[in-house]
Formats: structure tokens, sequence, C-alpha cells
């Protein structure tokens, strides 16, 4: 080995111990972590426009496992729309005329509500030291009405997974 292939493996091993003294004395910052699954979208066959349309699939789940937060704290699923349902040739229906209903809860509190679009709205509340949990959730168009015609409408949901207080 060479005079500077040794000089470079001490440089190198230098930066290594300091790097090391540095990671060291750092406090160690906790991370939250879940596994999350969550429905993306909510499709709904209208196919009369007086009635109310349960969303396919009937129920959807919000979950969590392997779930890893200070034993103090809790999972919160809440959601909001991300915008109207969109149908048949962009006719839309506000995301207001939505509602869920809860069943199926596991570790947790399930929470009925109705859909905004421009606040969030709690679903599910987990119980403290819970590493796993859910609910299932039915999800119901309340009739839209004339003049809008009969299909199917979509919806894309906006979740929020996170840690909090009890």
């Amino acid at each position: 080995m060479t005079t500077r292939a040794r000089w470079a493996l001490r440089l190198i091993a230098a930066a290594a111990a300091a790097t090391a003294c540095l990671a060291a004395s750092a406090p160690a910052l906790a991370q939250d972590t879940a596994r999350v699954t969550v429905p993306a979208v909510l499709s709904f066959d209208v196919t009369d426009v007086l009635t109310s349309a349960v969303a396919s699939p009937n129920p959807t789940r919000a979950s969590f496992d392997t779930a890893v937060i200070p034993p103090t704290q809790a999972i919160r699923f809440s959601v909001r729309a991300d915008g109207d349902l969109i149908g048949p040739g962009g006719s839309s229906i506000p995301a207001s005329h939505l509602s869920w209903t809860t069943s199926n809860v596991l570790n947790g509190v399930g929470v009925n509500g109705t859909l905004s679009r421009t606040s969030y709205a709690t679903v599910f509340e987990g119980q403290p030291t819970a590493t796993s949990g859910g609910v299932d959730l039915v999800w119901t168009l309340a009739a839209p009405g004339t003049p809008l015609r009969a299909g199917t409408y979509q919806l894309t949901l906006r979740w929020k997974a996170e840690a909090f207080v009890p």
C-alpha cells in the first residue's frame, strides 16, 4: 500500500470516528410509525337520482398495524374530500351529500360523520398502546335529485393519520 493510500484510509477512519461521535452525542428523536390502509377513491352507482346510494365496495376499511408510538398516545384517522363527486358528462354532486357510518371497530372508537371539502372529520380514534386497529365504513350518498343523471359517480378522499394524546 502506498503512503498516499494509507493517508486516505486514515482520513476516512478519522471522518468515520467523528461522525460516530456526533451521532452518539445527538439526542435520539422518537419516530412514530404505523402501516395505514385506507380507501383512496369511492365509487357510487346511482341508478335513481331520487334515492340514496351506497359506495362500492361496501364496506371499506380504514386500519393500521405495526404501530410504534409512545404509550400515552393513540392513532386517529380523519378524512376530507379532495373535491366533489364527479359523474356522467362531468356532472357533480357536492361532497357534503356524503356521510358514513362505522362498524366492526377494533382497538378504538368509530365516529359517524358527514364529508367536507374544507375540513377533516374524525373517523376513528384508537386506544393508547394499541399496535393495530381499524374500522369498517359504510359510505352513503344522499339522493342527489334532478337534474342530475343516473350513472357512476366517483370521489377522491384525503386522509390524515396521526398520533394524539387522548
